[in-house]
C-alpha cells in the first residue's frame, strides 16, 4: 500500500470514528433531555389534585355547571340556606329512565325541606329527557371539562345531599331499589313508588 493510500484510510477511519462518536453523543443527550422531561412531567402530576370522589364526609367544593342554555352558572351550597338534595343523571342511562316514577315523588316530597337539583353529565338529548319526563327542578350539564377539575360524578344515578356547610351528609349510588329505597324512604319519611318495569326484560316474554 502507498503512503498516500495509506495516509487516505488513516483520514476516512478517523472521519467514520468521529462521525461515530457525534452520533452517540446526540443520541444520549437526547435520551437526557427527554428523560428530564418525564421528570418534571411527572412531579407535576404529583402536585395535580384529582376531582375529589363522592363520599359521605367529604367537602364539595362550589360547582361550575351550565344551564339548559348553555350559560355558565355555579351551585353554591351556602346560597339557600337548607341542605341541597342532588340528583345526578344522564339522558342515556337505563337505570335513570326506570328510576323516573321514584326521583319525581322524592322531588314531591322533599321540595320545601331540601334545595333539590338535577345534575345531568351528559348533553346528549338533555333537552328532550327534560322536556319528554317534565322535571319539576332545576336542572344543569356537568361537562367531562368541567367535572375533571371538581368532583368526580361518573356513576348515574346518584343521590347525595349536601349541607349548607358542603359537606355531604348522605349518599346513595343507584337506582332506588331495596336497601337504597328503604333508606332513602326512612331519612326522608316518604314511600316511594318503585322502578318502572324493565321493558328489554318485558319485550323478551
Amino acid at each position: 500500500m502507498s503512503l498516500a493510500m495509506s495516509k487516505t484510510s488513516n483520514v476516512v477511519v478517523r472521519l467514520w470514528a468521529a462521525r461515530s462518536e457525534w452520533l452517540l453523543l446526540s443520541i444520549l443527550g437526547a435520551s437526557l433531555l427527554l428523560n428530564i422531561e418525564l421528570g418534571w412531567r411527572v412531579r407535576d402530576a404529583r402536585f395535580v389534585r384529582a376531582a375529589p370522589a363522592l363520599q359521605v364526609g367529604a367537602t364539595v367544593p362550589v360547582l361550575t355547571v351550565e344551564d339548559l342554555r348553555g350559560a355558565r352558572a355555579t351551585i353554591n351550597w351556602a346560597a339557600d340556606g337548607r341542605s341541597t338534595l342532588v340528583y345526578v343523571f344522564s339522558p342515556s342511562c337505563h337505570w335513570c329512565t326506570r328510576n323516573l316514577p321514584n326521583i319525581k315523588a322524592l322531588i314531591g316530597s322533599v321540595g320545601s325541606a331540601y334545595r333539590v337539583l338535577g345534575i345531568s353529565i351528559s348533553k346528549d338529548g338533555l333537552d328532550r329527557y327534560v322536556r319528554d319526563n317534565n322535571f319539576a327542578l332545576p336542572i344543569y350539564l356537568y361537562s367531562s371539562e368541567i367535572r375533571g377539575r371538581q368532583l368526580s360524578l361518573e356513576t348515574t344515578p346518584q343521590t347525595f345531599i349536601v349541607s349548607p356547610r358542603a359537606k355531604i351528609t348522605e349518599l346513595w349510588t343507584g337506582a332506588y331499589v331495596d336497601p337504597i329505597k328503604n333508606e332513602i324512604e326512612s331519612k326522608l319519611g316518604l314511600r316511594l313508588p318503585g322502578l318502572v318495569p324493565d321493558a328489554k326484560k318485558l319485550s323478551e316474554m
